[in-house]
């Protein structure tokens, strides 16, 4: 299942982003140095269940004993455009923003695409960049609402993002008739509740073969068992707060 949401031309891009950073950051600055591609936008959904890869670690977050493996999860996927509204051509390189933490099972990102919410911002500057951009939604979230939303539980990520990366393959292969092709590359980044989710995802995708470019993440529990917990113990049996 997905569908058009927008599609936006080079020149819309430039004034998109230099609103979106005024109202979000107050930001006045030149930005059409920052973007080379026009952009279309689409919700994508699919579920473990649609696909069969060879990888055996895929039946540890995708298998009939992980939770939400059929679930139907969805998130946002952009795709760069020519200046005749066409995607590139070629081989593209893959990219994904982790959203960080929010309360509202609708607030995510391919619910909240076209507004002046900052949370797909980066994923936009990637893909108007020539990157694929996939911003999941997580279990829990979008179409997916229905499921317990697994906050900070690992394999819940990689359940709610390698489904979607398996159908930007089919998509991108048949919206260009096999002229372009989602590369075995990409970036992974995220913030916050993001953070966590981009170092699972990184693992999910090494682990399925695919070769993680850069990781860049921040502002987010890492090593939660050994090291968060403990330190945090300490801090306040010691009256550090």
């Amino acid at each position: 299942i997905h569908f058009p949401i927008v599609q936006q031309s080079l020149v819309q891009m430039v004034g998109f982003m230099a609103n979106v950073l005024y109202a979000t950051s107050g930001i006045e600055r030149e930005v059409s140095a920052m973007v080379q591609y026009g952009i279309k936008a689409k919700k994508i959904c699919a579920s473990c269940t649609d696909f069969t890869p060879w990888a055996e670690c895929y039946q540890d977050f995708c298998g009939a004993d992980a939770y939400g493996h059929d679930a139907t999860v969805s998130g946002l996927l952009l795709l760069p455009v020519d200046a005749s509204g066409d995607v590139l051509s070629g081989l593209l390189k893959g990219s994904t923003w982790n959203h960080g933490s929010v309360a509202n099972t609708a607030f995510a990102p391919s619910e909240r695409w076209g507004t002046t919410d900052d949370s797909v911002l980066f994923q936009i500057l990637l893909s108007s960049n020539g990157y694929v951009g996939i911003s999941p939604d997580y279990l829990g979230y979008g179409d997916s609402y229905e499921y317990f939303k697994s906050f900070l539980v690992k394999k819940a990520y990689q359940t709610s993002f390698v489904p979607l990366w398996l159908k930007a393959q089919q998509i991108i292969a048949t919206e260009t008739s096999c002229q372009s092709e989602l590369a075995n590359d990409v970036v992974v980044t995220g913030y916050s509740e993001g953070g966590f989710a981009a170092v699972a995802i990184s693992d999910a995708m090494h682990c399925m073969g695919v070769n993680v470019i850069k990781m860049l993440v921040g502002g987010a529990p890492y090593q939660i068992a050994s090291e968060q917990f403990l330190s945090m113990h300490d801090d306040i049996k010691n009256q550090k707060y």
